[in-house]
């Protein structure tokens, strides 16, 4: 058995509703960075929009997956997301900025927890185990060992 993708139509309940609380969250996140970035700038030029752009790249990549149910994506982005977290923490020692910080953090962590919680449901749902995983990427294993013998002699 194979890693699915399904159409949202025929997700299960559980697994629809965790769905729609990672795209909200994550569209959330995107709009908090453009609201600060206008805040911080005071104005909003096109430079604003290069400067959002720039902060939210990482993040739009993502979206494609996320709608078509890639459960690739979600894993690949709770591992960027913990990026985020880290510059809410960063930012967050800032005095003038620490709301914002703080609330980088938080919905970062809220990403976090929705995305692990797709996961898990999706993989009990599908039957998708660790296992299985592991023998997808079993070539790429292998590869790495050789690279890995041929370095050291």
């Amino acid at each position: 058995m194979v890693l699915k993708k399904t159409s949202s139509g025929s997700l299960p309940a559980p697994i629809k509703t965790s769905k729609r609380l990672v795209l909200n969250v994550y569209y959330g996140l995107i709009i908090c960075f453009g609201v600060d970035t206008i805040l911080i700038s005071n104005d909003f030029t096109l430079t604003v929009v290069l400067i959002w752009l720039i902060r939210v790249m990482p993040l739009l990549p993502f979206s494609v997956g996320l709608h078509q149910n890639h459960p690739r994506t979600y894993t690949w982005l709770s591992l960027v997301v913990l990026l985020y977290f880290i510059n809410g923490v960063l930012v967050s020692f800032d005095p003038e900025r620490r709301i914002m910080g703080i609330v980088y953090a938080v919905l970062s962590v809220t990403l976090f927890s929705f995305l692990i919680l797709f996961i898990r449901l999706y993989r009990e749902h599908y039957q998708v185990n660790l296992k299985l995983m592991r023998d997808i990427t079993k070539p790429l294993w292998s590869l790495l060992g050789e690279l890995s013998v041929c370095a050291c002699e």
